[in-house]
């Protein structure tokens, strides 16, 4: 049986509440029992839900570290502009324009 777009989302709302770490958790050590419901569909949910909040936090660390990189000079710390001008391009690139 597959889980509806309405219910696809009423478990992501769940999802959101108990956490990133917690629903992790449960599905590594408990195979989802205790907070995502044993199904393998609720299960595989949760690992598609588990997998894009992943990448969200990988996204924001990604552009927080994008902001600026220092590196040491002869006169103190200087600015990679290679570096920058590089990442600006790919970013062109890849369509991120932010």
């Amino acid at each position: 049986m597959a889980i509806s777009e309405e219910g696809r989302k009423a478990f992501f709302e769940s999802y959101e509440r108990l956490g990133l770490e917690r629903v992790k958790h449960d599905l590594l050590w408990t195979k989802g029992i205790v907070y995502v419901g044993g199904t393998l569909e609720n299960q595989n949910l949760a690992w598609d839900w588990v997998r894009m909040k992943e990448a969200e936090q990988m996204r924001a660390q990604r552009t927080r570290e994008d902001v600026l990189q220092l590196k040491p000079a002869i006169w103190g710390v200087g600015i990679n502009l290679n570096e920058l001008w590089r990442r600006l391009r790919s970013r062109s690139k890849t369509g991120e324009h932010r």
